[in-house]
């Protein structure tokens, strides 16, 4: 599961989401990106990871987003089950 804000609602599926950003393939530019304070919290075998997303545009204009994405490990494999970005103080806020 992906949310997105951009996004009416959510995309199901890895299918789903790898076409959401094979459309946005060579669309976005960035001269730059940072994860910020990144923090992992383990339950046996599920992990939870939050960090802040930094990154700057081309024209410098800078972006900032919450991100929470779950996993599950499953057969000895960690793999994203659910991903969820914000813009951190969006307009309007």
């Amino acid at each position: 599961m992906y949310f997105d804000p951009s996004l009416e609602r959510r995309l199901d599926g890895l299918d789903a989401l790898t076409a959401y950003y094979e459309a946005a393939r060579g669309k976005i530019k960035s001269k730059w990106f940072d994860m910020r304070n990144p923090l992992v919290q383990l339950a046996g075998d599920a992990a939870v990871l939050t960090f802040n997303f930094v990154s700057a545009d081309m024209q410098d204009t800078e972006y900032r987003w919450n991100c929470t994405e779950v996993y599950r490990r499953t057969a000895g494999k960690w793999q994203i089950i659910q991903t969820h970005w914000s813009p951190t103080k969006p307009k309007g806020f």
